[in-house]
């Protein structure tokens, strides 16, 4: 497609692979990431740890699936930290 200036010069040309690379990173970058999604899923009540598990996160013999079992103790142990004050280094 032409990019022309209101004098009808050209200023350049948009090609379709400029349009669908545009797409791709503005459509991914909106997407939250695996770790946002499970984070998602966390949340604190009393003290207790509620996890809302949803189908993507079950391996095929519906069992939970390892990468996320290790991001749900990623984040709380984020938590833990954020909230106790204290620093683990």
């Amino acid at each position: 497609v032409p990019v022309v200036r209101s004098n009808q010069t050209l200023l350049g040309v948009v090609t379709r692979r400029d349009v669908m690379e545009k797409m791709s990173r503005s459509q991914v970058s909106a997407l939250p990431t695996f770790s946002e999604q499970i984070g998602q899923k966390l949340s604190y009540h009393h003290d207790e740890v509620v996890i809302t598990v949803e189908p993507f996160m079950l391996e095929k013999n519906g069992v939970l699936a390892n990468g996320v079992l290790a991001e749900i103790l990623n984040h709380m142990t984020q938590d833990l930290v954020v909230n106790s004050g204290r620093n683990l280094i």
